[in-house]
């Protein structure tokens, strides 16, 4: 089968719209395609380093390298990860034991939010309200990481 001019010019044209679209779905991931190409050259010179010691063992020297970023990482979000549930339920508290009687905290709420937000307002025992979603939440942060760093 010979390929004319135009089956040339149809297969240019379906290339070029499969690359507008393949653009459309990664350009979310630009930002993170740079940050591992940031990273990846930062560690080039560990990993040929490594590569030498494990005496040409490619595999030892790739799993070495990703747990030595990986592990320090989970390290650090864990404390923040903590950190951020503590403080959550620390505010809960405070809100549940705030007095809401201030004629400043009513005066407040009136002049920024309307009627039907207020009634959706419920500050009564919001510690009881928080803390089953808990666990929910601290389940979701790997998630939430990651759909925050396709945004970069």
């Amino acid at each position: 089968m010979k390929i004319t001019h135009k089956d040339k010019n149809f297969l240019n044209y379906i290339m070029i719209i499969a690359i507008i679209s393949g653009f459309f779905f990664l350009k979310s991931y630009v930002g993170l395609i740079m940050i591992a190409l940031v990273i990846s050259i930062m560690l080039r010179p560990a990993y040929f380093w490594l590569f030498k010691k494990t005496n040409g063992r490619e595999s030892l020297s790739v799993i070495i390298i990703v747990l030595s970023i990986l592990l320090p990482s989970l390290v650090v979000l864990s404390f923040l990860l903590n950190l951020l549930v503590e403080q959550s339920i620390s505010l809960a508290q405070y809100l549940n034991e705030y007095d809401y009687s201030n004629s400043e905290f009513y005066s407040y709420i009136n002049s920024n939010f309307d009627l039907a937000i207020q009634e959706r307002l419920s500050f009564e025992n919001l510690v009881e309200q928080v803390i089953p979603h808990a666990q929910d939440i601290a389940s979701n942060i790997g998630s939430i990481t990651l759909s925050a760093g396709s945004n970069l």
